[in-house]
């Protein structure tokens, strides 16, 4: 078939631009289905290559390494454990409060008293002993505090109660920021193996341009035409070589370790799950986001101030004993022992009592609102990652049947080359439309995974951060 020289060029499809070789001839069938693997490219074909496989590395790794290593969590367990210690505390003051004391005591002098009438015939008086030792032991318990006690234990449990969610919520955080990462790596990868292969075609045909000007069949502007796409998709081999770079030094941060040449695997992605009507979705985040659950365990510890408070002005009753022994006895240190009531009652105290009262009553009405501000955010948390996901799920379902689209015209377009009916040309323009078909249902996929664990953080059903 004779072609007018004009309308011979070669569409060739690199998945990041447009490769144009004008041809005399057309390209056979095997000359553009199997590329060369003679290795003799021009220039350094091995440019931006992948060294090696690197350190394999799947999903459910990365997320134990983040869950594990990450400051984040550490200071939040630090602290719930801080916050627990202090509800132990405030049990330990309703309980007895016992203590023991011992001495031992050497006076250089003993203290004497002397010298009364001889009509009284009173021996001297010693204050005491050369040497001595004294043990006493002092028991007390709080019988009645008004409250103020059993208010504190309750509001030191429930605040304890409250930053336990608070971890609970930064595990799933973290975990969230992982698996992003991770996908974000994955995305790269593909991009550089599409990138790759495209530089691997551009030299192909950069051979065969060649030989066909050896031949006096092409001219040396399409030569260089072919140089100039080569090192045009090596630069873009080398700039997606950049991009999983940074998806590494950005996943090492995310996980708190040293950034290694991970290879991102695809074992354990989670597959693409059924998309919930929005108002169970955010029905299921109110009822499972453990800082909505926190913020209502922050209304409760604030109304627990409040008794506190009110306790403040009530009367106090407690028990208290002891018991004390000398060895030598004296006249002055006996051995003895008490036990008693003590009440008390705040007559005058400024206002304190009331002012505390107020105060508590503040953070009551201050811990409401947060939580309405809370619930707010999560309602639009939710809406947004919602919308993202049906908006994802529509793009990979259209970028799918672009790519079938896509593969059956290159199946058609091969069938007419083969039968004589077109050109090399309409066979190069179908294998481009492929192969962006390909990138752009690759990218629609991640772009899904990263929308459905979005929504999965803003619902409060991100599990895999259970794995500790």
């Amino acid at each position: 078939m004779n072609i007018p020289l004009s309308s011979r060029f070669l569409v060739l499809g690199l998945g990041l631009g447009l490769c144009l070789v004008s041809l005399t001839e057309p390209l056979t069938a095997e000359e553009i289905a199997s590329p060369s693997e003679s290795g003799a490219m021009v220039g350094q074909v091995d440019q931006g290559r992948e060294e090696g496989p690197g350190v394999e590395l799947t999903l459910e790794r990365a997320i134990d390494l983040a869950v594990t290593n990450h400051p984040q969590i550490r200071e939040a367990d630090a602290r719930h454990q801080q916050a627990s210690a202090g509800n132990r505390d405030a049990r330990s003051r309703l309980d007895w409060q016992v203590r023991v004391e011992g001495r031992q005591v050497h006076l250089n002098e003993v203290p004497v008293l002397s010298g009364f009438p001889s009509a009284l015939r009173m021996p001297a008086i010693e204050f005491g002993k050369k040497d001595s030792r004294a043990a006493a032991i002092t028991a007390q318990k709080v019988l009645s505090s008004g409250g103020k006690l059993d208010a504190g234990v309750d509001s030191t449990r429930i605040s304890a109660e409250g930053l336990g969610l608070a971890a609970k919520r930064s595990r799933q955080v973290v975990a969230f920021n992982a698996e992003r990462e991770f996908l974000q790596l994955v995305l790269a990868q593909r991009e550089s193996e599409v990138a790759g292969r495209a530089l691997e075609t551009a030299e192909e045909y950069l051979r065969v341009a060649r030989s066909r000007r050896e031949a006096r069949s092409a001219a040396e502007f399409d030569v260089l035409r072919a140089e100039v796409q080569v090192e045009e998709a090596r630069q873009d081999l080398i700039r997606s070589k950049a991009l999983i770079a940074t998806a590494r030094a950005a996943l090492g941060q995310t996980l708190a370790v040293p950034v290694e040449s991970w290879h991102a695997t695809e074992d354990g992605l989670l597959a693409t799950a059924s998309l919930p009507v929005i108002d169970e979705a955010i029905r299921m985040a109110l009822a499972c986001r453990p800082d909505f659950a926190g913020a209502q365990r922050g209304i409760l510890a604030a109304r627990a101030t409040v008794k506190a408070a009110r306790g403040e002005r009530r009367p106090t009753l407690a028990l208290v004993a002891d018991y004390q022994q000398n060895d030598p006895e004296t006249t002055t240190q006996i051995n003895r022992w008490s036990a008693g009531i003590v009440a008390g009652f705040p007559v005058f105290d400024g206002g304190h009592g009331r002012a505390a009262v107020d105060g508590a009553k503040a953070g009551v009405v201050q811990q409401e609102a947060s939580r309405e501000a809370l619930r707010n955010q999560i309602e639009r948390e939710v809406r947004q990652a919602h919308a993202r996901v049906e908006s994802s799920l529509n793009q990979v379902g259209v970028a799918a049947k672009r790519l079938g689209l896509a593969e059956e015209m290159l199946r058609i377009a091969h069938v007419r080359y083969s039968t004589g009916i077109s050109t090399v040309t309409e066979v190069a323009d179908a294998q481009t439309s492929v192969t962006r078909a390909r990138q752009g249902h690759v990218r629609a996929l991640s772009d899904l995974r990263v929308a459905e664990a979005e929504l999965r953080l803003a619902m409060g059903s991100f599990s895999r951060e259970s794995k500790q």
